[in-house]
């Protein structure tokens, strides 16, 4: 988007035509030009615009010119892909969660995700265990992850073969295995041969495929360099080689072009070890990278289909009841620090990633101008909330009150006040309407004095009355505040969660001016009803008082009404809706 397009040329009448134009989203320009002379119109690419940055031409029109051949009106379609791909023909997609699903690192669990064009699963038919990832094992991945179809002929497997072999430094027949297709061991290794992998192990009497050793650090790098096919312009040989291995040395170049393309674990430094076995992580890290760059994954959505959306069902949400609220200006968002927070218990494509990454742009700045973020991303409920790292969510935990609280206020674009304006004194002392005095002069939550620590700054600004329509937090939660004293770290149950957040939204409404003080206080009960449906759900009695007194508010049920509250939505569908974000794209960032 963004790059300019110029046509040039002349017209019958031997009249000089250009004509500039700025590419849209498809990546198309329009042209309605007029009837060319016998040469036609150049239509060629501004390559040095900024739009073409990390970019390389997939279209002729945009690498050597193009003639455009036309009186009327035509369109001219330009593709790019990004630089850092070796070549983008996506034939693996990420698929959801399985129910056997084994933990483990990112890459082991995206290995066990990525499906075939089939829908199978990469990782099927293999044992995930401990230990060391055997030559077969290996071999089996190499060619799912790389989309090499397996020779089923046998005199074309030959023959390409021998096409092969002056590029390999083994030879096609291994000393251990036939060349016979109606065994799985010799298909999977000779039609990795004759994809130009290099992977015979050379022993004293000749090259073997030795399926059942682990396999080496140098092997694997050898076999993915090879079945890679790194162009000339990739490949490099300037970079920081391991202790043990000499720049001399025949490795030396394909480690540092794989090195360079983000291919290899961190564990290959300081020392190689080029004899040492890979692990299940190792294997999978590499591969699943070594997948990317080769554009084997799709990195963009598979297209939606409208027609499966239009028949399902849509539910309402708690704000289905209310007036609609226009985006406030005080939410800030800052859509990059979506890509700087990443959590150990969250992956990409779980249920609440998209709503988590969204969430996390989020946030309002108190009086010295610094950023309170919505959602904390730390289970710790601090003041700010982490700017990057990786830390957990804690999905399933309760959330406390300090850490309700704080969301709460931040969503009503009311910060807590800043220890150095509560030291200084500068707080609001008078309200404009209502009450002469804002101030409360005692918390009736935890009983705290009113002083510079953050929890006390959060229960006081929570309770304290704002200068407009004279409104505290707890307006239309009053019976909140007359429950007995309890820690600011205690937990909540989703009956006392429920006043405290539909006391929030009504308050955000009045302050916004869609209802007046009044009104607000007529929807009190059936939004209280309402986000106690949503958050726990059709399993759960909402009705039952018992239960909602028993049933613990947790961070799953936040993230939830906050994500709703953000978002405006009204109504959901039961239907699978897309990530804000790729899926493949998401799973892209976090094992890069």
């Amino acid at each position: 988007k963004g790059l300019e397009v110029t046509a040039s040329g002349r017209t019958v009448e031997d009249i000089i035509v250009r004509r500039t134009i700025t590419l849209g989203e498809k990546g198309e320009a329009a042209f309605d030009l007029p009837p060319s002379d016998d040469r036609g119109y150049w239509v060629l690419t501004d390559t040095g615009s900024a739009a073409l940055a990390g970019f390389d031409p997939t279209t002729k029109t945009a690498s050597g010119g193009y003639v455009l051949r036309t009186g009327t009106k035509k369109n001219v379609a330009f593709g790019f892909r990004r630089a850092d791909l070796l070549r983008y023909k996506p034939c693996i997609s990420v698929g959801a969660a399985s129910a056997d699903e084994i933990s483990g690192s990112d890459a082991e669990i995206l290995m066990q995700r990525l499906e075939d064009s089939f829908g199978q699963k990469m990782a099927r038919g293999m044992e995930t265990k401990e230990g060391l990832m055997s030559r077969k094992e290996f071999f089996i991945l190499l060619q799912r992850t790389q989309c090499i179809d397996l020779i089923r002929d046998t005199a074309l497997l030959e023959k390409m073969l021998i096409e092969k072999m002056k590029g390999l430094k083994s030879g096609f027949r291994l000393i251990d295995l036939p060349v016979d297709t109606t065994k799985a061991d010799s298909l999977l290794v000779y039609s990795l041969l004759a994809a130009g992998a290099d992977i015979g192990r050379t022993t004293p009497i000749g090259d073997a495929a030795d399926l059942k050793s682990p396999i080496t650090r140098e092997e694997a790098l050898r076999a993915l360099i090879t079945i890679l096919e790194i162009p000339a312009e990739k490949t490099v040989t300037t970079g920081v080689l391991p202790k043990d291995i000499d720049v001399k040395d025949p490795v030396a170049k394909d480690f540092l072009s794989l090195q360079n393309l983000g291919v290899l674990p961190d564990s290959f430094q300081p020392i190689f070890g080029r004899n040492q076995g890979l692990d299940n992580e190792e294997t999978a890290l590499m591969l699943v990278r070594a997948a990317f760059r080769a554009g084997k994954i799709y990195l963009l959505s598979e297209p939606i289909n409208i027609k499966e959306l239009k028949k399902a069902a849509m539910k309402p949400t708690f704000l289905a009841g209310l007036p609609a609220l226009k985006p406030r200006a005080c939410l800030e968002k800052e859509s990059a620090r979506g890509s700087t927070v990443t959590f150990t218990d969250i992956l990409p494509g779980d249920a609440f990633y998209s709503d988590l990454r969204d969430l996390l742009s989020y946030g309002t700045k108190n009086t010295a101008k610094q950023n309170l973020w919505l959602f904390a991303a730390t289970r710790r409920p601090t003041e700010f909330g982490i700017a990057k790292g990786q830390t957990k969510v804690g999905i399933a935990e309760p959330v406390s009150l300090l850490e309700t609280i704080r969301d709460a206020l931040i969503l009503a674009c009311i910060p807590p006040d800043t220890a150095i304006d509560v030291m200084s004194g500068k707080v609001n002392t008078g309200s404009k309407q209502g009450s002469g005095e804002s101030r409360v002069a005692r918390d009736r939550i935890s009983d705290l004095p009113r002083n510079a620590m953050f929890a006390s700054r959060v229960l006081y600004k929570s309770q304290d009355h704002q200068r407009e329509f004279d409104l505290s937090l707890f307006t239309y939660a009053p019976n909140f505040l007359r429950s007995e004293f309890r820690s600011p770290g205690s937990g909540l149950s989703v009956d006392e969660a429920a006043d405290i957040l539909a006391s929030t939204l009504l308050m955000i409404h009045v302050k916004s001016r869609t209802m007046s003080p009044q009104e607000a206080e007529t929807y009190i009960e059936s939004l209280r009803a309402a986000i106690i449906q949503d958050l726990v759900g059709k399993d759960v009695n909402w009705r039952d008082e018992a239960i909602l007194k028993t049933t613990p508010f947790t961070r799953k049920m936040l993230l939830q009404f906050l994500a709703t509250a953000t978002s405006g939505r009204m109504s959901v569908t039961s239907a699978i809706t897309p990530p804000s974000v790729p899926l493949g794209e998401a799973w892209w960032e976090r094992v890069r």
